[in-house]
């Protein structure tokens, strides 16, 4: 089994114990990232969404990418009510985001299980000029 996957057969019970952020955080990310309704932003490995809603609030275009095809499919009915949500069920390493795509790009405890000479040089080519990069790690 992909180690990347371990939790993607247990998506109820990952969205019950896994840790939740505190709304500080949030607050200072999207401060920071001067996030609103005209601003993209992009999630590698939603999980079950523990991060998510904060940032779908804000009224940006938001897209997550999830490499587990139950975690994205419960994520993906978790926010069915809000217009500006979509994900993808692919692998950030190889999926083709463009360029200059996003104004925020964030992790929660996903990024780690990157390799750093893949996803630090690909946040960066889909950042817009200015664009905010934030990981947060548990």
């Amino acid at each position: 089994m992909d180690f990347r996957k371990v939790f993607d057969s247990i998506p109820e019970e990952f969205d019950k114990w896994r840790t939740c952020y505190c709304d500080e955080l949030f607050a200072d990310v999207i401060e920071y990232s001067k996030l609103g309704f005209s601003k993209t932003a992009l999630e590698i490995g939603s999980g079950t969404g523990q991060a998510t809603e904060p940032i779908l609030k804000t009224g940006c275009s938001y897209l997550a990418i999830e490499l587990g095809e139950n975690l994205a499919e419960y994520t993906k009915n978790k926010f069915s009510s809000y217009d500006n949500f979509q994900i993808v069920n692919a692998d950030f390493e190889t999926y083709d985001f463009g360029y200059n795509q996003f104004d925020l790009v964030y992790s929660a405890a996903t990024i780690q299980w990157i390799p750093e000479e893949i996803g630090f040089p690909k946040v960066y080519d889909m950042l817009k000029s200015n664009g905010t990069f934030a990981m947060m790690l548990t």
